[in-house]
């Protein structure tokens, strides 16, 4: 079962969230939201996701609660607007790209392709 909490959400978001996970049925609501297992230190990395739901402003995650999704790897933030057009959902997870025989233009295209960039060329 994944726990989920809410953090600064309208009264009215929550119930409307909260009324969907019963539907859903495998969810369940741990209050208040800093009792989440997931903000623990544990040894067992084997543990289900806990979902922090908040409520954004913008579609930027505020840099305090990037820094608690960083320490805490098990954590996922779920954003919603406070228009309820769109919510965003935050979290860290290991990615590894392969580059078999590359040459540094193959490792310029890599960085492009995971949202880097580089400087253009001077002419």
């Amino acid at each position: 079962m994944t726990c989920v909490a809410f953090a600064g959400l309208s009264p009215l978001r929550e119930g409307i969230v909260r009324e969907a996970l019963d539907r859903a049925g495998n969810f369940q609501v741990v209050e208040p939201w800093t009792s989440l297992a997931a903000l623990r230190p544990r040894a067992d990395s084997e543990e289900e996701t806990d979902i922090l739901f908040i409520e954004l402003a913008d579609a930027r995650l505020p840099g305090a609660l990037r820094a608690m999704l960083a320490a805490a790897s098990r954590l996922r933030i779920i954003g919603l607007s406070v228009d309820a057009a769109w919510a965003s959902v935050f979290e860290l997870r290991e990615h590894q790209t392969v580059l078999l025989q590359c040459v540094a233009d193959d490792l310029c295209a890599a960085i492009d392709a995971a949202g880097g960039s580089r400087p253009a060329h001077a002419a």
